[in-house]
């Protein structure tokens, strides 16, 4: 095996490792991005949450207000019956709100475990080219001369 052939199998070789180097990198960047992403959805849920539930109790507030200045009583069949509908309303909507957000948290965190399985797979696959690339080129090396 002549000098040349062992360079370009140590290129090759090492070309693989630095191709697959770069791809394991580029997947890691993109899990961390994934997973801030999640992280910043997830606090977008909570602050969600949180400015929903506030503005029922304005809301209800408002309504006993109202209601009261109307003298009617807060013990009032209809003032409760117009209390709950607000809840329920209200209720319904902060839990289809948080519940998007907090999917999109879980698709996102879902995203950086793939992420950072793909990066390990670079790694591997490119350490696997880089042997089998130079073992092509080794073995192309071998060949009794005269044959081709």
């Amino acid at each position: 095996m002549g000098a040349e052939t062992l360079a370009l199998a140590a290129l090759t070789g090492a070309s693989a490792g630095f191709k697959a180097y770069g791809e394991s990198k580029a997947q890691g960047y993109a899990a961390a991005a994934a997973e801030r992403d999640a992280m910043v959805a997830k606090t977008q849920a909570a602050q969600t949450d949180t400015q929903l539930r506030e503005e029922l109790n304005r809301t209800l507030s408002r309504v006993s207000t109202i209601r009261a200045s109307s003298n009617v009583g807060l013990d009032s069949p209809t003032t409760g019956a117009v209390l709950d509908e607000q809840r329920r309303i209200a209720d319904r909507e902060r839990q289809i709100r948080v519940g998007s957000l907090d999917m999109q948290a879980a698709a996102k965190r879902d995203e950086a475990d793939f992420r950072r399985a793909s990066a390990n797979m670079a790694l591997y696959g490119g350490g696997l080219d880089a042997v089998t690339g130079m073992a092509k080129i080794g073995y192309g090396g071998m060949k009794p001369s005269g044959s081709s």
